[in-house]
This record gives C-alpha cells, structure tokens and sequence, in this order.
C-alpha cells in the first residue's frame, strides 16, 4: 500500500524531462491520462493544448516513527503533460466508459477549470488524483486502485481464514485431561 500512497506525490516522481512515452493514442480534450509509476498510477484529465488537470498532495504528515504520509491538503493543478509525466510511460485510459456514461466534454473542461489552484481535503481512499480525474470525466469518484488494494486485503483475509479452518480441522481431537 505505500507504493499506491506515492501515486499522489506527482512533485516526486516528475521532472522537466520529456522522456516520458504514450503508449496508447494521442489524447483528446476530456480523456482520462494515466501515468505508469511502476506500482502505482497517477492520474489526470487532459484539457487541450498539451496540458491536464491533476490533483497532488501538498502537506504531508510523520507519525512518531518518522514515517511520512499523505497529508489532509491537496491542490489541483493544470500542468504540462510531459511535465508531469518525467519519465514516466503515459497512455489514454478511459477504463470506465463501459460503466459510467462520460459527461459532454465542454462540461469537463468548464468543471476542470474551476478547480485548478483550490486545495481541497485528501483522503487516499476516497478522494485521490485518480478520484479527481474520474469526477470530472464521469461525474463520480471512482478509484480502480483503492478498489483493487480493498479486493487484494479481502483476498489475503479469506486466505488467510481458509488456512486457519483447514490447520484446526487438520489438527486430532485430544482427550481432555481431569
């Protein structure tokens, strides 16, 4: 889960290079862009002219162990894409057309403009960069990521459940001892 906490440092992972490749098709105005980080994505909107709304952590915390974490703050910003993107491969991902009917693009533009430069509440789990960008897109905060990381610690539960089951069944009844 730290890795997938990263995602939300877009300051730490870009650079001014413009290495970073499409993988996928030219961008659109209103298309989803997602950014490979290795174990994690970050995600935008592309508004035209080379640049995309995103959303990044501002203020981060440390617990008494001196770990950091995301912070409560985050601000939207509008940024070029290769800005953003570093080194970092970089494709079109529109994931969710198939569940969610995405609004008029006009409409996603107006609503990305109005939130550049607002800092807004971060919450990893239910309001980050990829929950900002399916909102403007779709209307709806919808994060694959969380939603995967939840199904992966349901897994590991009931796998780790089914084990318990089948070590108590394993193990012989013993006489109590009076």
């Amino acid at each position: 889960m730290g890795a997938l906490i990263s995602c939300f440092f877009s300051d730490d992972t870009s650079s001014d290079s413009t290495d970073g490749r499409n993988t996928d098709v030219e961008p659109k105005p209103g298309d989803l862009i997602e950014f490979d980080r290795g174990y994690f994505k970050h995600w935008g909107v592309y508004v035209g002219h080379g640049k995309i709304n995103h959303l990044v952590v501002t203020e981060r915390g440390s617990d008494s162990s001196g770990v950091t974490f995301p912070g409560k703050t985050g601000i939207v910003k509008e940024e070029p894409l290769e800005n953003v993107a570093g080194t970092s491969d970089w494709k079109v991902n529109n994931n969710q057309d198939k569940t969610y009917k995405p609004r008029p693009v006009n409409d996603i533009l107006q609503e990305a403009k109005k939130w550049v430069g607002k800092h807004v509440e971060y919450d990893i789990k239910n309001n980050n960069c990829e929950h900002h960008a399916t909102y403007l897109r779709y209307g709806k905060r919808v994060s694959t990521q969380v939603q995967n990381v939840q199904l992966a610690a349901l897994g590991t539960v009931g796998f780790l459940g089914s084990v318990s089951l089948a070590a108590s069944a394993a193990t012989p009844n013993r006489p109590s001892s009076h």
